[in-house]
């Protein structure tokens, strides 16, 4: 793959390598990553199926509460940077920070931690209860159940 005229290596799982394997025996196919058409995919594609997807789920989910008293889902807004950041959150909380760094192709670990990595919940708590150990507060943060959320 190539970014910025730079050869990227692309670690991929062994499920995507055999759906590759298979594209390339396919000799009706022209490009491994290609529209439905037959063009090669642009990386502006992507973002594109990512918004035509998240439309139909979302109505579907308005469908689905047709005539009920249920309030309608909301399908959030995602993107590729979103997955990117989710990778790099996951990779970092295993606790493998440079194979992260390493596995999205950033120059330092310090790009991929404070850019991309989102930080974890159970360190925002602990942030929050030294700054309310330190003011003298001990009910700012108070932990809510996940059903209590509606999760």
């Amino acid at each position: 793959m190539l970014k910025d005229d730079e050869a990227r290596l692309v670690y991929l799982i062994d499920d995507a390598l055999e759906a590759i394997a298979q594209n390339i025996k396919d000799r009706r196919k022209r490009y491994i990553f290609q529209t439905n058409t037959g063009k090669p995919l642009r990386p502006d594609y992507l973002g594109t199926q990512l918004r035509r997807f998240r439309r139909h789920l979302q109505r579907k989910l308005e469908k689905a509460a047709e005539g009920s008293d249920q309030p309608i889902a909301v399908v959030p807004p995602f993107t590729q940077r979103g997955f990117r950041r989710t990778f790099a959150t996951r990779g970092i909380r295993s606790g493998d920070v440079k194979g992260t760094q390493h596995l999205l192709g950033h120059a330092t670990a310090e790009m991929t931690t404070s850019i991309y990595a989102e930080p974890e919940d159970e360190s925002m708590r602990k942030t929050v209860e030294a700054i309310q150990a330190r003011v003298g507060y001990r009910v700012l943060f108070k932990p809510v159940a996940s059903n209590e959320v509606g999760l």
